[in-house]
């Protein structure tokens, strides 16, 4: 007797993870990970916290050089993380 009831395991498992909104939480951390790659060393460095929060990723440096440095680079580094993770979870960036 054939079971017509069977899916794949990694439908199921995707289903899951959107159902209990852990794909999201993954891809914030994804995100935050990808952070590190897309900028450059001496604004890492300046990198006080860093946090996403409703699809906003809020930054606090710690010297005023890498604020005005890195305010031109918003754009492209949302841009950059949100190809890194592979879909859109940023909206924008904020410095603080």
């Amino acid at each position: 007797m054939a079971d017509y009831n069977t899916r794949p395991l990694k439908g199921v498992i995707g289903e899951l993870m959107n159902l209990y909104g852990w794909k999201d939480k993954i891809d914030e951390k994804r995100a935050l990970n990808a952070y590190e790659k897309c900028v450059e060393p001496p604004i890492l460095q300046a990198t006080q916290n860093i946090y996403i929060k409703n699809r906003v990723l809020h930054i606090t440096l710690n010297s005023a050089a890498a604020r005005n440095n890195f305010q031109y680079k918003l754009e492209e580094v949302k841009l950059a993380i949100n190809q890194e993770v592979g879909r859109a979870i940023l909206n924008h960036i904020e410095l603080h």
